[in-house]
C-alpha cells in the first residue's frame, strides 16, 4: 500500500487523513502501546489510513471527540473495536432524528423535511454508526487508554459535546476541531454556541501541553505556534460579528441574509445547497448573541428565525 506519513510522540502517533484531513476527512490519532494494541482518537482518516492502522495495530477501543460524520465514519473499519462516548453523545447517537435535531436539520427543513432526508445516502451511512454499541467515557477525569494516561476535557461551543483528549504525559492535547484555517471557526450546528466556544479556546491552553493536534490541515502545532494563531483564528468570530452588524444596519432584509458570506462564499452555497441550512444555523447563533448584547437586533432576529426556519424551536437544542 501507499506510504502514509504519520508523525509520533511517545506512544501516540499522528495519521493524516486524505486530501490533508479536509473535510469529509480528519486526521485520526493512535495511542499505541508495546504490545502494539492501539486506541484511535476519532475515525475519519480514510479508507487508505484505517488499512494502515489494521495492518500496524490491533485496535481495541475508539474514542470519539464528538459525534460529526467526518469523525465517524470509519468505525464500521473497525469491527472488534469498543465504541466509547461522553455522555451527550451517548443521547445524541441513538437515532437518525436525533442526530438531525441536534446538527440543525431538523429546525431548517421541519418534521417532513427530515422524511426525505433519512433515505439519503448521505445520512444512511450514519445508521452503522448508531447501531454499533457504545460505552461511555467520563468527561475531565484522568484513566488509562492502551497504556498511556488521558483526559478527556470538555470543550463545549463547536457542539455541546465537543472534547479535547489531553495526555499529559506525552505533553499532547488534542485540539481537534479548533483548526486553525482561514475559515475560522465552525458552530453551525443546533447545539452549537459562540460564547462556549470562545471559553473552550482557553481551556485549551490551560493544560501543560507542548504539542497541540488539530485533525484538519496542518495537524500538529507548538505551543508557541498555536497561542499565536489561535488568536488570530477566534477573532474571526468578532470580524463575522461585525460584519453582521453592518449589514443589517444597511438595511440588508431577513431574507437575503445568508447570501452574504458569512460563513460560505456564494458560489459554494450554489455549488452545494446543503450548507445553506449550516449558514442559517450559524447567522442564528451570531443573531441569538447579538440580541442578548444589543437589544435593538431582537426583533431582526426573532423575524429570521421564523421566516427561514420550517421548526424554529429547534434552531438552539441541547441535552444539558
Amino acid at each position: 500500500m501507499e506510504t502514509i506519513n504519520t508523525l509520533k510522540i511517545g506512544s501516540i502517533e499522528v495519521i493524516p487523513g486524505e486530501n490533508g484531513s479536509r473535510v469529509p476527512f480528519s486526521t485520526t490519532v493512535a495511542v499505541i502501546d508495546d504490545q502494539k494494541r492501539a486506541t484511535l482518537i476519532d475515525a475519519g482518516a480514510g479508507k487508505r489510513a484505517f488499512q494502515y492502522i489494521n495492518e500496524q495495530y490491533e485496535v481495541e477501543d475508539i474514542l470519539l471527540t464528538h459525534f460529526h460524520i467526518d469523525h465517524t465514519w470509519g468505525i464500521p473499519y473497525f469491527k472488534d473495536a469498543n465504541v466509547k462516548v461522553n455522555w451527550l453523545d451517548h443521547k445524541k447517537m441513538v437515532s437518525i432524528e436525533e442526530l438531525m435535531k441536534t446538527g440543525g436539520n431538523y429546525a431548517i427543513y421541519g418534521a417532513s423535511g427530515i422524511e426525505a432526508m433519512i433515505e439519503t445516502p448521505d445520512v444512511k451511512r450514519f445508521e452503522k454508526i448508531i447501531d454499533r454499541q457504545k460505552y461511555v467515557y467520563p468527561y475531565d477525569e484522568t484513566f488509562n487508554v492502551s497504556g498511556t494516561r488521558v483526559e478527556m476535557i470538555h470543550t463545549p461551543g463547536h457542539c455541546e459535546s465537543f472534547c479535547c483528549p489531553y495526555f499529559p504525559d506525552e505533553g499532547v492535547i488534542v485540539v481537534g476541531d479548533y483548526d486553525l484555517t482561514s475559515f475560522g471557526p465552525w458552530y453551525n450546528n443546533a447545539d452549537s454556541n459562540i460564547d462556549e466556544m470562545l471559553e473552550s479556546a482557553e481551556k485549551t491552553l490551560a493544560v501543560n501541553a507542548e504539542h497541540f493536534v488539530t485533525l484538519h490541515h496542518k495537524g500538529v502545532f507548538t505551543r508557541k505556534d498555536y497561542e499565536e494563531q489561535l488568536e488570530d483564528y477566534m477573532n474571526i468570530i468578532f470580524k463575522r460579528e461585525k460584519k453582521l452588524k453592518q449589514l443589517i444596519d444597511d438595511g440588508v432584509p431577513t431574507t437575503n441574509i445568508h447570501y452574504q458570506e458569512l460563513f460560505y462564499r456564494r458560489k459554494n452555497l450554489d455549488q452545494a445547497p446543503s450548507l445553506i441550512g449550516f449558514e442559517k444555523i450559524g447567522i442564528a447563533k451570531h443573531l441569538e448573541r447579538l440580541q442578548n448584547l444589543y437589544p435593538i437586533y431582537k426583533e431582526y432576529y426573532e423575524q429570521f428565525v421564523q421566516e427561514e426556519f420550517k421548526a424554529p424551536e429547534f434552531v438552539h437544542y441541547s441535552h444539558r
